[in-house]
């Protein structure tokens, strides 16, 4: 094998094997955003068709120190949108929401936003700016509402 050859192959082995290591950094065991509860909620949106997807996500609704809802909610659907999660969590526990159909949340249960509070919304413990009736939800996500001070977020 001539030099020039074998100085290429080692150069493309070094690059693949440093690909691999970037990658790789990230996997393993991820930290939870939250320690799931033992709430359940198993939900079908209306009209969905005979191909719908039926996906689990984890679900936390907090005010302060009152946990409104925390456990695992199972959904079927064509879309997987994280309203439809949430949805089926205050279903459930049978507290009143509003904004959740049309992706801007101002009320779930007795907190409603004022001046000061408001409702954030984080998939997989990140601080998601989005409507919550455009994100999609994947098989095993982290969904978690804070009604929390406004103030903190910009």
């Amino acid at each position: 094998m001539k030099k020039s050859a074998k100085i290429f192959f080692v150069t493309l082995m070094l690059g693949i094997i440093s690909m691999f290591a970037v990658l790789g950094a990230g996997c393993g065991e991820a930290e939870t955003p939250f320690t799931v509860g033992k709430d359940t909620a198993t939900y079908e949106v209306d009209g969905h068709s005979e191909w719908a997807s039926t996906y689990s996500a984890y679900v936390r609704i907090i005010a302060g120190e009152d946990e409104l809802f925390n456990g695992t909610v199972t959904l079927t659907s064509d879309n997987m949108w994280m309203n439809e999660f949430t949805i089926a969590a205050v279903e459930e526990k049978g507290i009143g929401q509003e904004g959740l159909e049309a992706g801007f949340v101002t009320k779930i249960g007795e907190y409603e936003g004022s001046s000061d509070l408001f409702w954030f919304m984080y998939l997989n413990g990140k601080y998601v700016s989005w409507a919550c009736n455009e994100m999609h939800i994947f098989e095993g996500d982290y969904i978690e509402w804070k009604f929390e001070n406004i103030n903190a977020h910009f």
